[in-house]
């Protein structure tokens, strides 16, 4: 027997118990269910990793409260209220994360409520996923462009200030003397160092 043909015909036969548990074993995303209370009830290994439990088991019925910053966990769990509340989604928003050290990581979230049964609402269902990385680029990208405008302001003062003394040290029009000639060379300099001027 063909094993493609073989593992296309076990994958359709397999339940929806195991495809979901395979789901949350497998992906890198933060894959997470919460109640009306906003406490974790199933996750995927990766919150699991990134909260720092020990196992799914740790997360049951533990909120945001108990992993991040008081201040980070209170607005998470003031948005994830209003939502379920008003029944509306929170697609791909960018959340600043804030740890109890102080640290600060980066995510972009997707939230829904969740209802079951006759359309009940029992809590919401999220996927989350850590940009830490881009966003750091990001803002070293931004700070490097930040301290090249500095320079170049610094460097326009610079040209200002030579242009400035260089006017006030060039002499004005050329006397007219009957006993001599008078000849002016001017010689720009490349550097910012002022130019040299020759009589």
């Amino acid at each position: 027997m063909d094993p493609e043909v073989d593992s296309t015909g076990r994958l359709s036969q397999a339940s929806s118990e195991m495809l979901f548990g395979a789901l949350l074993q497998q992906t890198q995303d933060q894959v997470y269910f919460k109640d009306k209370r906003s406490r974790f009830v199933k996750a995927s290994d990766a919150v699991v990793e990134k909260l720092g439990a020990k196992s799914m088991d740790d997360l049951i019925g533990k909120s945001d409260f108990d992993f991040f910053a008081a201040e980070h966990a209170q607005r998470t769990f003031d948005a994830e209220q209003r939502l379920m509340t008003e029944g509306k989604r929170l697609t791909n928003i960018t959340e600043k994360e804030i740890w109890p050290d102080g640290t600060v990581t980066w995510a972009t979230s997707t939230k829904i409520p969740l209802y079951l049964g006759e359309g009940n609402l029992v809590g919401l269902m999220g996927i989350t996923r850590d940009i830490t990385d881009r966003v750091k680029a990001e803002q070293a990208l931004e700070e490097s462009r930040e301290l090249l405008r500095r320079k170049n302001e610094v460097m326009e003062t610079d040209l200002e200030n030579a242009r400035r003394i260089q006017k006030s040290l060039i002499p004005g029009p050329i006397p007219n003397l009957y006993f001599a000639e008078v000849g002016v060379v001017n010689q720009a300099m490349m550097d910012v160092c002022g130019d040299v001027i020759t009589f």
